[in-house]
């Protein structure tokens, strides 16, 4: 997906590449024992963007 988003600019691609991205990032910070997060990237365009769930208790 992401050699599609290099040869091409289609937004549906880059959409794709980003949901595999995601499902990557879950599945890391499962790994090592951290819940994750789904919220809205700061920046655009925008999308939703998985995160870990970072306690400093």
């Amino acid at each position: 997906k992401a050699s599609q988003c290099k040869q091409h600019i289609d937004r549906q691609n880059g959409l794709e590449l980003l949901a595999l991205v995601n499902q990557f990032a879950e599945a890391f910070w499962t790994t090592k024992g951290l819940k994750t997060y789904t919220a809205q990237c700061p920046y655009p365009p925008a999308q939703a963007v998985v995160y870990p769930v970072l306690d400093n208790a």
